[in-house]
């Protein structure tokens, strides 16, 4: 394992970026997390891909949801993220 301290980040990170843009529906990003299989993305305007606005991850959604679900006290009434 030690070896792998010798790499830079630029041998072992990922080239192809996928983002999400602060304006789209959740629906949307978790059909990106399961599609690519990944489990965070970074958050980035669309007027300016450079500017980054924040990141999100599958556990953010996973405590919206269960913050809403606890809010609304019935699993009967389970809110729609979309």
């Amino acid at each position: 394992m030690s070896f792998l301290l010798n790499y830079r980040v630029k041998d072992v990170m990922s080239r192809e970026l996928v983002v999400a843009y602060p304006e789209e529906s959740l629906s949307e990003v978790v059909k990106r997390f399961a599609f690519r299989g990944i489990g965070r993305l970074p958050v980035v305007s669309r007027q300016d891909p450079c500017h980054l606005e924040g990141l999100l991850t599958r556990t953010d959604i996973l405590k919206t949801y269960n913050r809403k679900a606890l809010e609304l006290g019935s699993p009967r009434q389970l809110p729609d993220l979309r």
